[in-house]
């Protein structure tokens, strides 16, 4: 299970083809293989390859040159599924207050759906 954190990058970019190059960037700690960029206008573009902090390679080809420099978005890629094991071992157990205080203290973006299937739970058992 996974997440999507939406982030801003630092300085712009241009790209042609599977290459993406940026000025004033920090590829080399924003990213990480498997993480996606947004380039204004397009869709996101899986990385995978981090070649320096101004060089990356994405898995899909732009179809038109960028020319133009542009800033960037960064999806990282957030593994949740530990949360998620710990949340339902705790509802296992009967204890809602420690999967709801496991979401709000490691969880960054499955806050409202935790919240949902603790809720949805808790009015099961209820029953």
């Amino acid at each position: 299970m996974g997440a999507w954190l939406l982030l801003q990058g630092c300085g712009v970019v241009t790209g042609s083809g599977n290459e993406v190059s940026g000025e004033r960037t920090k590829f080399t700690t924003e990213f990480t293989v498997g993480d996606s960029i947004s380039i204004k206008g397009l869709e996101p573009a899986l990385i995978t390859e981090i070649v320096s902090d101004e060089k990356l390679i994405v898995k899909t080809p732009h179809e038109h040159p960028i020319t133009e420099k542009v800033p960037y978005k960064i999806f990282k890629k957030v593994d949740q599924s530990n949360v998620y094991q710990h949340v339902w071992a705790a509802l296992g157990r009967g204890d809602w207050y420690a999967a709801r205080l496991r979401c709000w203290r490691e969880c960054v973006l499955c806050r409202v759906e935790a919240l949902f299937l603790i809720s949805t739970r808790t009015r099961t058992r209820t029953r």
